[in-house]
């Protein structure tokens, strides 16, 4: 008997078998979703399984966690072939880290080589890596940069190109083009400015090579800015017909070369444009102590694991992350992984740029993947990055979102299904068939706060529910060893003493006289600060 022979009274008993709190579905497709069906069906405490019994434990497949059943505990796998750009999307205490611990135990198994970006401070993410590499035997295969007081990453490489080192401090310093034609000019002589200072600095142009070190780089900014400007009032000065012979003696001093200076044209527009890349360099430098010991080499090409622990609060902070994304894509363009690459960014809407949507698109074919997380889609301001980013990675995953952004965009994402739709009028009972979002607002609101979520991915006809939980550590990784600053002992083994005779003192004076002749009054009380400095 079909669902239509059915008498009056049978379609009666469906229509309050359907007012229950679990679905009913028929031939024409599952009931319509209640808040009472859509609990019933998801709201329910996940299993707490260990992941390490899942994980690298079938065949080449990436382990996600185990499918959301109230009994049984099955293991959702994908094949890693088909994964390369994935994204994280839930508000804190979700559980996106939790899978990030996952996806970091996996990786390291594989000795495959890890990047991570945390501007968080968590304190579970390197936990398990520490603990997981010191079981392999090899606990110094950990190299972490901690931001302000230890962020021992730099990204400028000595085997960088003038443009490389130029591209990563375009992207760090956010002078891509805007669309808007005032901001655009000023960015655009700002983007080649960089370019011909970087190139006279490193080919040794204005009398010395400045090395490729963004501290250094930044000295050689603010003085070659100081020498134009002191030229710029030497030469006024010089050109007057009462010139203030002071005046000209105390911007006739230079840091560079002076004749090499006079022969790189610079423009009065020029100072102004270097004086604005100044401020930049410094508010960047000045903000943390930054060293170059770490390589992303070691992660690249030696499966090591680099973890950058940056504030998301910090400005300074924020732009190394964008340079750590240039520099990795540009390594991996020069010479190939030889196994993937994984590049773990938490909280990706804070220094998301042009450089990583574009590469997103691209970078598949260099072995560098990325695990992108973010709390809500809505936190990505720039259209166009956060169109790239959506359109170009091929897994995405859902914690529970609560934002419209988000919610619209998994039901966009999840697709129709069709659905049994019952309705009365008076002693008419109508079975009708209709479409509903697989994964409405009704649904996904009916999820556990928690360790649940929804993934889609575009190899899979239609979206699945996962369970995740926490691989499990021995206690929470200890960040005070790595935040405060190590103090180097200082080698004075080597240091020549050299007693200074009356007369090498007074040799001094006499120089010095010479040096600030006509200001006697000021010249007097140096004298005597100098002299005494000297006699002891």
């Amino acid at each position: 008997m079909g669902l239509f022979d059915r008498d009056k009274e049978e379609a009666k008993q469906e229509v309050k078998r359907e007012t229950k709190k679990s679905s009913t579905s028929s031939r024409l497709g599952r009931s319509i979703t209640t808040k009472e069906s859509a609990k019933e069906e998801f709201y329910f405490k996940p299993h707490n399984f260990n992941p390490r019994d899942y994980v690298n434990k079938k065949d080449d497949n990436l382990f996600y966690g185990l499918l959301h059943d109230r009994e049984e505990q099955r293991g959702f796998y994908l094949p890693q072939s088909e994964v390369t750009m994935q994204l994280l999307i839930g508000s804190t205490g979700t559980g996106k880290g939790v899978l990030l611990g996952n996806f970091a135990l996996e990786k390291i198994q594989r000795k495959e080589g890890v990047i991570i970006i945390d501007p968080k401070q968590d304190d579970f993410l390197p936990q398990v890596c520490k603990e997981e590499l010191t079981r392999q035997g090899r606990p110094e295969d950990l190299l972490i940069a901690s931001f302000p007081d230890n962020f021992a990453y730099m990204g400028i490489n000595q085997d960088d190109s003038y443009t490389e080192v130029a591209n990563k401090l375009i992207d760090c310093f956010g002078l891509e083009e805007t669309g808007n034609p005032g901001v655009d000019h000023y960015r655009k002589l700002e983007r080649v400015m960089l370019k011909k200072v970087l190139k006279i600095f490193f080919d040794g142009a204005l009398g010395e090579i400045v090395r490729k070190d963004l501290n250094e780089i930044a000295d050689a900014i603010v003085k070659l800015a100081e020498d134009l400007k002191r030229k710029q009032i030497f030469e006024e000065e010089s050109a007057k017909n009462k010139p203030n012979v002071n005046l000209i003696q105390r911007n006739s001093k230079r840091y560079f070369d002076g004749d090499k200076l006079d022969l790189l044209n610079f423009s009065e527009e020029d100072i102004a444009t270097l004086k604005s890349l100044a401020i930049s360099f410094d508010e960047f430098v000045s903000s943390g102590k930054i060293s170059n010991k770490i390589n992303l080499d070691e992660a690249l090409y030696k499966g090591k694991v680099i973890y950058l622990k940056i504030d998301m609060l910090d400005i300074a902070s924020l732009k190394m992350a964008k340079i750590c994304i240039t520099d990795a894509i540009q390594k991996a363009r020069k010479k190939l992984p030889s196994s993937k690459i994984w590049i773990i960014a938490d909280e990706i809407s804070f220094y998301a740029n042009k450089t990583l949507s574009g590469a997103l698109a691209t970078t598949r074919g260099f072995n560098l993947n990325f695990i992108l997380a973010l709390q809500d889609i809505a936190q990505m301001k720039d259209e166009d990055i956060r169109n790239a980013i959506l359109s170009n990675v091929n897994v995405k995953i859902f914690y529970k979102p609560s934002d419209r952004t988000t919610l619209e965009y998994l039901e966009l994402l999840g697709g129709k299904e069709a659905v049994t739709k019952f309705s009365k009028k008076e002693n008419d009972i109508t079975i009708s068939q209709d479409t509903e979002e697989v994964f409405n607002s009704t649904r996904v609101r009916s999820l556990p706060r928690a360790s649940v979520a929804v993934l889609v991915s575009e190899f899979l006809s239609t979206p699945v529910v996962i369970q995740t939980s926490f691989v499990r550590v021995e206690n929470k990784f200890n960040w005070n060893a790595h935040n405060i600053a190590k103090n180097e002992k200082e080698d004075y083994s080597n240091i020549e003493i050299k007693i200074q005779t009356k007369k090498d003192i007074e040799d001094k004076l006499m120089k010095f006289r010479q040096s600030v002749k006509g200001t006697h009054s000021l010249c007097d009380g140096l004298e005597g600060v100098l002299f005494e400095n000297e006699a002891l």
